[in-house]
């Protein structure tokens, strides 16, 4: 569809990463983490985070289906599209939250990234900003966001748990973001 001389693409969620950046865009998705929970410029969609400078985004729940429009850029690692003011995101219905695909370490792929992932492990190394689990076939770094009011002060190394986040990619390799008590 073009708008004045921009052309905006409608694409699946799939097809973000083959895209060069730039690219103005039109998605549809469900809402994994709302705007405000992992950062309160920033929310997520399966596959890429959506990022807004002004901070001013309609209310959002977790399992909306939203639809964004914004361009196509990259944060570090991590796909995201960029949104300039409000009226870029519609709410088109309320839904069910994400389903949480559990995995294992060596399964995490650039498909699951910013979807939801539940790993089983062994807690190796423990911080006040996150810990590292180790499920037998490789760590992963659970990062704890302050917005997110996640206590780790019982998570002590040695222990088995199961815990869920987005997937997310850094320069160290993956990590997973939960977004509350309950997804540890």
């Amino acid at each position: 569809r073009s708008e004045g001389s921009h052309t905006v693409q409608e694409v699946a969620l799939s097809e973000i990463r083959d895209l060069e950046l730039g690219t103005r865009v039109r998605v549809q998705g469900t809402v994994v983490a709302p705007p405000g929970l992992l950062g309160s410029q920033i929310m997520y969609l399966p596959g890429v985070q959506v990022y807004m400078y002004k901070k001013d985004f309609p209310k959002i729940a977790i399992g909306d289906v939203i639809l964004v429009k914004g361009v196509i850029a990259k944060s570090g690692e991590e796909m995201r599209i960029k949104v300039k003011e409000r009226a870029d995101i519609t709410v088109d219905r309320h839904g069910a939250p994400p389903k949480i695909r559990e995995s294992m370490m060596v399964e995490l792929d650039e498909e699951l990234e910013s979807g939801m992932v539940k790993i089983a492990g062994t807690i190796i190394d423990a911080t006040k900003s996150g810990f590292t689990l180790d499920d037998g076939t490789g760590e992963i770094t659970m990062a704890i966001k302050p917005t997110t009011d996640i206590d780790v002060r019982d998570l002590m190394p040695g222990a088995k748990i199961s815990a869920a986040g987005i997937l997310s990619k850094a320069k160290s390799g993956y990590r997973l973001l939960p977004r509350f008590q309950e997804d540890i």
